[in-house]
C-alpha cells in the first residue's frame, strides 16, 4: 500500500505575514507607469514603506505584550 504525503510549508510568524501583506499592498500603491520606468526608486519606495509597516507592526506588537503582561499580574496577584 502506498502512503500519500501531504506537503505543507511551515507556519509563517504574523511578523512574516505583514511584511508579505505590505510588499502586496505596494504593488497597488508603486505600481510603474511603464515597464523599467524607475525601478530603483520603486524598490527603495517598497523597501521603505514596508520597513515603516514592520516598525509600526513591531510597536503594536509590544503594545499587546505589555498589555498581556500586566493582565496576567492582575490576575495572580501580588505574591
Amino acid at each position: 500500500m502506498q502512503e500519500k504525503f501531504e506537503y505543507t510549508t511551515p507556519p509563517s510568524s504574523p511578523r512574516t505575514l505583514e511584511e508579505q501583506r505590505l510588499r502586496r499592498e505596494t504593488n497597488g500603491i508603486f505600481a510603474p507607469a511603464a515597464p523599467g520606468f524607475f525601478d530603483k526608486t520603486r524598490k527603495k519606495l517598497v523597501e521603505d514603506y514596508v520597513r515603516e509597516g514592520l516598525e509600526k507592526f513591531d510597536a503594536q506588537q509590544s503594545q499587546d505584550d505589555e498589555a498581556i503582561v500586566a493582565m496576567e499580574i492582575d490576575r495572580i496577584g501580588p505574591r
